[in-house]
């Protein structure tokens, strides 16, 4: 779980909130995109775009400033550079209604060429592509639920029928459990063919809140280093 980070960046992780992580990515919303794949008034991507319940977000990471983050630049598997490679995916978050605890994700993505088994002769999405998808989404519905610092560590997925490219699909994504130390979550996510709404692939994910478990360790280790102790301990 070590991540080749600034020190400055990781040290401002140890207190955000999902409040912190919504605040920040809802503000920035979702930009246009030179290399989307959706056609111009793509139906779901319409409703999801003009219903006042949903919010459009990107995903964000943390930064050198304290509580505040910055769209992921670069990212293959988020925004514009991985839509230019195959995918492009749509986070739309939804607080909770109806006495829910949590709120959910829900989503629109569109498989390119770029994500299929092999270009010229395959009209399906290629396995890896679509659980990047589902892998990424079930992050960001923890970010905004649990942890804005949220990593997968399990992750198990069933694809249930061919995943369709240049063809607009719906994602859901809900909050399962999160364990009473606050340090585990368990997501699960959706794929449903948005024409006739068939459900093409279903996933659950594991995920720990690193900076939770960064901080812990870290006070571990001083208590012990304060007792002499540091010397048997390597915070493993």
């Amino acid at each position: 779980l070590v991540e080749n980070r600034p020190k400055v960046v990781i040290d401002n992780t140890f207190d955000l909130t999902p409040e912190d992580y919504r605040k920040a990515a809802f503000a920035t919303g979702i930009p246009f995109r030179p290399h989307g794949l959706f056609p111009p008034n793509d139906k779901l991507l319409t409703k999801l775009s003009t219903d006042p319940t949903f919010f459009p977000f990107m995903k964000h990471v943390p930064c050198e400033r304290p509580h505040e983050f910055v769209v992921a630049p670069g990212c293959w598997a988020s925004g514009d550079s991985a839509a230019k490679a195959g995918l492009d995916v749509r986070h739309f978050y939804r607080y909770p209604e109806n006495g829910c605890d949590h709120g959910e994700l829900h989503g629109a993505v569109r498989a390119g060429e770029g994500a299929a088994i092999c270009l010229h002769g395959y009209t399906s999405a290629h396995g890896g592509s679509i659980e990047t998808i589902l892998d990424e989404c079930t992050a960001e519905i923890a970010k905004c639920e649990f942890a804005p610092t949220a990593t997968t560590i399990n992750f198990k997925v069933n694809l249930k029928k061919p995943f369709p490219l240049h063809r607009t699909c719906r994602i859901l994504c809900k909050i399962k459990s999160i364990s009473k130390n606050k340090l585990r979550i368990v997501t699960v996510g959706e794929i449903y063919d948005a024409e006739d709404d068939a459900l093409l692939v279903t996933c659950e994910a594991e995920l720990v809140d690193v900076a939770r478990i960064s901080s812990q360790t870290q006070e571990v280790a001083n208590k012990m280093r304060s007792n002499g102790a540091a010397n048997k301990w390597n915070g493993m």
